[in-house]
């Protein structure tokens, strides 16, 4: 941003109050600068030592390369006069490495220093991605262990199912994250690269030197090597943006679940209270689920960005004309949007009301017909599926009219007591004895959590 414009920024409610500050610090004009004046540098050091340019010349490169020493009066203007920011960075840069100024930028395009900028930039954000990613795995983790035996309504279609437990609920979220984080250590060697190839891709500005150079400047970098030039091969960064979108939908679908279940009607969790948070300007009663909202609203946001950053898949031949542009300003709004999203989903998580009591309550609605595929099953071994099935149709829809519970109706039905003591009954209506795998589901998926922790020596 311009100090120019400065003054009339434009404002992004929710990215400006909810983004993560750790994740804007890695994109600020300053961040930005740092990174191509790191690359040049690193150019100038690689060239220096296999004889291009004098070492002197990269010293005094080096020295000279630091914002804070470059005037960036009218910077903005000349880049939107010229399109690119390099041609204005490296006339900076020249002028205060002073007679080693002709040494600046030697044999590299343009691309070559923004796509390496920008990747620094990442490194930055893919280490904050996983340090947020790890914290909302371990509060997964942390609910899934308190509550893998805790009954819960189950629902499809947005009405009660079967029983399950609030545990293997998590334990859906949590195995989500794990797969996010596994995908995240797999692609960090294909993102993490530096891009050193000229205007065309051959790099032939540097002769027999050039791959010797380009080794060079990676290792100085600390980026891996490419195998070739990746101009107009944008996958590397799509591929990155999709994976901060799949994370955003995770994220998403639980603060969606949050706030269905936070409902009046529903109640069985409630988020962080405290004075006028989530209140409305006209009811007194309100506690809105505003972070679960934000959320939404954000990781909306996060997934159409990245959906549009699929049209940069295809510039033509060996340079974009207009594509790449695109991921200037959207790459940044898609790590900022996608770690201010964990970030409100872990302080979320860390202390969200769980009300167990009405989990075991609302089991007991609608007449306690949750537990007709429990009873149905125990008929079929007499009965077979179909006729168990048509049975407990009937049955419940009995228990529907005439207002009744389930249980009550069965144990009047002399077609189900032929089958079914009271205590066979009785036991089939328990909730808690029709909870199939939910435990061991919970169990299994945060040993996976911890597994994949201990892999990569991950911790919060």
């Amino acid at each position: 941003m311009t100090v120019k414009t400065m003054k009339n920024r434009m404002i992004f409610p929710l990215f400006d109050t909810y983004g993560d500050e750790t994740t804007v610090e890695f994109f600020t004009q300053e961040a930005m600068f740092e990174g191509w004046l790191r690359s040049e540098v690193a150019l100038a050091k690689a060239q220096s030592e296999v004889g291009i340019i004098p070492a002197e010349a990269a010293k005094e490169i080096e020295e000279s390369a630091k914002y804070e020493k470059l005037d960036i009066t009218g910077f903005w203007d000349e880049v939107k006069n010229v399109g690119y920011p390099i041609v204005p960075l490296v006339k900076r840069l020249s002028q205060a490495a002073g007679d080693s100024g002709g040494y600046v930028h030697w044999g590299a395009t343009t691309q070559d220093i923004m796509d390496t900028g920008i990747i620094l930039q990442l490194k930055n954000a893919v280490h904050r991605l996983e340090e947020l990613l790890v914290h909302t795995g371990d509060s997964c983790a942390v609910i899934i262990e308190k509550h893998a035996n805790t009954p819960q309504a189950g629902r499809t279609h947005g009405q009660q199912a079967v029983p399950i437990t609030f545990g293997m609920k998590v334990s859906v979220w949590l195995a989500e994250i794990t797969r996010h984080l596994q995908r995240l250590q797999e692609m960090k060697s294909r993102l993490l690269v530096g891009q050193l190839f000229g205007a065309a891709g051959t790099l032939a500005t540097l002769g027999g030197k050039s791959e010797q150079v380009r080794i060079r400047y990676c290792e100085i970098l600390e980026l891996n090597v490419p195998d070739g030039p990746w101009h107009v091969a944008r996958d590397i960064v799509v591929e990155y943006a999709n994976l901060q979108a799949l994370i955003s939908g995770t994220l998403k679908k639980m603060a969606r679940e949050i706030a269905d279940l936070a409902r009046t009607e529903i109640k069985e969790v409630s988020e962080a209270k405290g004075k006028l948070r989530g209140a409305s300007s006209t009811m007194p009663q309100k506690e809105n689920p505003i972070s679960s909202e934000t959320i939404i609203g954000m990781t909306t946001i996060n997934i159409s960005l990245v959906s549009g950053l699929f049209q940069t898949l295809a510039p033509g031949h060996e340079r974009a004309t207009g594509e790449w542009q695109a991921e200037w300003d959207m790459v940044p709004m898609i790590c900022v949007g996608t770690a201010g999203s964990l970030l409100l989903m872990n302080e979320t998580l860390d202390s969200l009301a769980v009300d167990s009591e009405m989990m075991k309550n609302n089991l007991k609605k609608d007449h306690g017909l949750i537990m007709a595929e429990s009873v149905m099953m125990k008929l079929t071994n007499k009965l077979g599926k179909q006729v168990a099935h048509e049975k407990m149709y009937d049955v419940c829809q009995r228990a529907d009219q005439e207002d009744k519970e389930l249980v009550d109706v069965l144990i009047k039905d002399r077609d189900v007591t032929r089958i079914l003591s009271v205590a066979d009954i009785k036991e089939a209506c328990n909730p808690l004895h029709y909870i199939g795998e939910a435990v061991a589901i919970s169990k299994r998926t945060v040993d996976s959590w911890n597994v994949l922790q201990k892999k990569y020596q991950l911790k919060s």
